[in-house]
């Protein structure tokens, strides 16, 4: 009845609540006054860990208004933030020390790096530089990616190469004091600690502050028992990351820096980092530092890699390289199948150049299926094209020589079992359905080479002709399995079984464009099968025929040879008496007998 008589009367009314309504709304925040009073806060709590951390946390939640406003960060907040990095001591514990030092550094990696950073680019990378030298693990490599994003966007900084450059080459000379820390039979030494940081160790341990449960930055996995960290230079995971920004430094500062000086510098070292061995049981000892060992080695080894297709003289460093890539195949973790697909890449490159030669005398090593992809399942299934791929260019380079060496100083009984292992193995590629139609082929192809190498060989043998036999068993029974395959291969998937896509294709209709497409590369990929298998099987009976007359020579009848007969064995026969004449029996006649199979 109120609203009926005075409507106004009812807006007056509901006047002062509508203003307590927008008075509970909170006001956005003005940029300027915030940097500013972040920046005063900073200064006042440098030496306050706890309050530190929530000052650098309540900062890092709000990094919209910092990329919405960050020519006025880069003026008022900025240069306070790498302040209080480069007045503070690191911290080795997992502590609010260490804690607001990583927020800062977290703060710097996801910050915009645009023309307003420009004026304050080369001290930042000069303070990164120097934080690289000091820091704990954590936030050294926080360091290596922000030195990696000024590098990138900023490219003036000729000069700041050398310092990196200098750094990553102490890390290499240290690593094997670096490797006896981690695996040491008592707990490595720990950092020292910070000066003054008395408030650091007694806040390690207390509660989250108020209102700070909302940032996982906040939380660590045991206040109560802080984590010991290492130092970024004896870091295995901060020098892993190092032969990446190298190559990335050589890419954007070639003009001005020479790829003869690194070959030069880095050739030695890289080659002394991967003769190094983890110790028999450092896997049970210390699994993780074990692990990132590895890992370090093998971005080694794809450094030199890289080094091997760039530069030729650094090939007089890399003789004993094939030893050290088999190593780290026994030594890699089954688990690991990342790492070890990255090693497999690595080994592909450096086969592709001369270095392939110093490869063959590892070729028993590689050849074992457990060496090559590893024992864990997971890998043998993602790892078997690759690995085998990677193989197969070893071994038709290796198919060239007589003896599977170019010193040609082989013994042959080990040649004939190094042909018996890669026989089998390929074999058994050739009939393995999970493995992809081209690795099928690729296969067929491996065995032609065999084959062809078994015609290079002076010496004949039964065991070579069974070998040959055994090759044309896998080519017939590859036929017989194609049969069955074909029509799986060749079938068109359901278009019922695939969910329409959200771009309003009709249900199905994308789904027969895929499968026509997939059937069209299996028809390809089927015929190139087939005439490599119809090639082998043409290949090896001729090269059977060939080994049978090596090995049991036809005899010479009175106008040639009788095919499949040997003149010494039909001479030993006795020979048949004659029918009887008037006087006696007649003389025996010498009638040629029919072939006999052997």
């Amino acid at each position: 009845r109120t609203q009926t008589q005075n409507p106004n009367q009812t807006t007056c009314t509901h006047a002062p609540e509508r203003k307590k309504m927008s008075a509970s709304v909170p006001q956005p925040i003005q940029a300027r006054p915030f940097f500013e009073e972040s920046a005063q806060n900073l200064r006042k709590f440098k030496n306050d860990p706890h309050n530190l951390c929530i000052t650098v946390v309540s900062i890092k939640d709000r990094m919209e208004i910092i990329q919405s406003n960050y020519d006025v960060f880069v003026t008022t907040l900025l240069p306070t933030l790498a302040e209080i990095l480069h007045d503070t001591a690191p911290s080795f514990t997992n502590d609010k020390g260490h804690m607001a030092r990583m927020n800062i550094l977290e703060i710097f990696n996801r910050m915009p790096y645009s023309e307003a950073l420009k004026p304050m680019a080369d001290p930042l990378l000069k303070l990164m530089m120097s934080l690289l030298q000091k820091e704990n693990e954590e936030n050294g490599l926080i360091c290596i990616r922000i030195i990696m994003d000024l590098h990138k966007n900023f490219r003036n900084f000729d000069g700041d190469v050398q310092p990196f450059l200098e750094f990553v080459k102490r890390m290499y000379m240290d690593l094997k004091n670096t490797l006896n820390k981690h695996f040491a039979d008592r707990p490595p030494p720990s950092a020292p600690q910070p000066q003054g940081g008395g408030a650091s160790a007694t806040l390690a341990a207390s509660s989250n502050p108020p209102g700070a449960s909302s940032s996982s930055s906040m939380t660590t996995s045991d206040h109560n028992k802080p984590t010991t960290q290492i130092e970024s230079v004896h870091s295995f995971k901060v020098l892993t990351e190092c032969p990446f920004v190298i190559v990335l430094l050589f890419q954007i500062h070639s003009n001005s820096w020479k790829l003869d000086s690194i070959v030069n510098d880095f050739g030695p070292l890289l080659v002394d980092a991967l003769r190094l061995q983890p110790p028999p049981n450092g896997m049970a000892r210390n699994r993780v530092a074990y692990q990132d060992f590895i890992i370090t080695q093998v971005k080694t080894l794809s450094f030199l890699a890289h080094l091997n297709r760039c530069a030729e003289q650094i090939r007089r460093h890399l003789s004993d390289v094939p030893k050290y890539v088999v190593a780290l195949l026994r030594n890699c973790p089954p688990e690991s199948v990342v790492t070890r697909r990255e090693l497999l890449v690595a080994t592909r490159h450096l086969l592709a150049t001369d270095l392939r030669n110093n490869f063959l005398g590892e070729l028993d090593e590689l050849l074992d299926e457990r060496v090559l992809v590893g024992t864990c399942k997971l890998a043998a299934e993602a790892l078997r094209p690759l690995a085998y791929s990677t193989l197969y260019e070893l071994i038709t380079h290796a198919t060239t020589h007589p003896n599977l060496n170019p010193n040609g100083n082989a013994n042959p009984a080990q040649v004939f079992n190094q042909l018996s292992k890669i026989v089998l193995l390929y074999s058994r590629n050739l009939q393995d359905l999970t493995l992809p139609i081209n690795i099928q082929g690729m296969s067929a192809k491996l065995l032609i080479s065999v084959i062809e190498h078994l015609g290079l060989r002076p010496d004949g043998s039964d065991k070579t002709s069974t070998l040959l036999i055994k090759m044309l068993d896998s080519f017939t029974n590859k036929f017989n399995s194609l049969r069955h395959q074909m029509p799986i291969l060749l079938s068109e998937p359901d278009p019922s079984s695939s969910s329409s896509s959200s771009s309003g294709v009709e249900p199905g209709a994308q789904t027969e464009v895929t499968g026509k497409e997939r059937i069209s590369d299996n028809v390809k990929e089927l015929k190139t099968l087939i005439f490599t298998l119809s090639s082998s099987v043409n290949t090896v009976i001729a090269h059977i025929n060939k080994f049978r007359d090596f090995v049991h020579p036809p005899p010479q009848g009175p106008s040639g040879p009788y095919p499949g007969q040997n003149p010494a064995a039909l001479q030993s026969q006795p020979k048949p008496p004659g029918p009887p004449g008037p006087s006696g029996p007649l003389p025996t006649q010498q009638q040629p007998q029919q072939p006999q199979p052997h």
